[in-house]
């Protein structure tokens, strides 16, 4: 039985996966804040917020590329 190799699959990291990780540490780091400068409750509710804010921009489809400077296809001459 030796000799078994176990492989996990990692997904590849999108383009966008940086800045999201970092704007939802951000996010969490003033809504932190936020409950340390007042009471806890105020806290959760900019949690709450930034939680719906968020979970709207995600949802927003991405508009379509529209093709810059698209010429026309030339015409042989003759």
């Amino acid at each position: 039985m030796a000799g078994r190799v176990i492989s996990i699959r990692i997904p590849a990291w999108t383009a966008n996966l940086l800045p999201n990780v970092l704007g939802l540490a951000g996010l969490g780091t003033i809504c932190a804040m936020v409950a340390f400068l007042t009471d806890w409750r105020w806290g959760g509710l900019a949690g709450g917020i930034c939680a719906v804010g968020l979970a709207w921009w995600i949802s927003q489809p991405e508009p379509e590329a529209k093709p810059v400077g698209a010429v026309a296809p030339m015409k042989r001459a003759g």
